[in-house]
This record gives structure tokens, sequence and C-alpha cells, in this order.
């Protein structure tokens, strides 16, 4: 959470404080890029709509991931990073899905 207000106003924070850093980043992109750029399956909307690696890794495993689960899921992560593409989790699916 960030709490200094006048460091959110230096970066054009218009909502109440403390805000959660995802939403500074996404209105950040959004009055940076625009709506349709901010979009788009790159990068940086995954992580922005998804989270972070580690939040998506953790989704992954869910509540209490045995080894198999960690194996499988560190699997999948080799396979993204040697096909050039991002581990993904959308929110909507269920802890381990």
């Amino acid at each position: 959470m960030l709490r200094d207000e006048a460091y959110l106003r230096l970066l054009g924070w218009k909502g109440r404080a403390p805000c959660r850093a995802g939403d500074l980043w996404r209105d950040l992109v959004l009055r940076t890029r625009g709506e349709q750029e901010a979009g788009g399956g790159d990068a940086l909307a995954v992580i922005l709509e998804e989270g972070c690696l580690a939040r998506r890794i953790l989704r992954r495993l869910g509540a209490q991931p045995g080894r198999e689960r960690v194996r499988l899921v560190y699997e999948e992560l080799c396979r993204c990073l040697a096909e050039g593409r991002l581990l993904r989790c959308p929110l909507s699916d269920g802890p381990g899905e």
C-alpha cells in the first residue's frame, strides 16, 4: 500500500490515499499508453492483470502444494522460458488451475 500522498500526487494519482501499488501502475499505464495499448497481451498487460511472476506461480501452486505440483508448475515455467512466453494464471481461475 502506498500512503505518501505527496508521492502519489507527484505521479499524478487522482484517487484516494492509501492506494495499492498495482492500482497506481494500472493508472500510470492507462495515462501513458492509452486504454487500447494497455491491453493486448503484452508483458506489462499480463503483469497488471494477473500479477507479477511470483504471484502467478503461487496461484498455480495452490494453498498446500506437494512436490509433484511444484515440479509441474516449474516444468511449465521452463517451457514458457524456452518458448518465449509468459507463465499465465488468470485471476478467474482458482488456485492451482
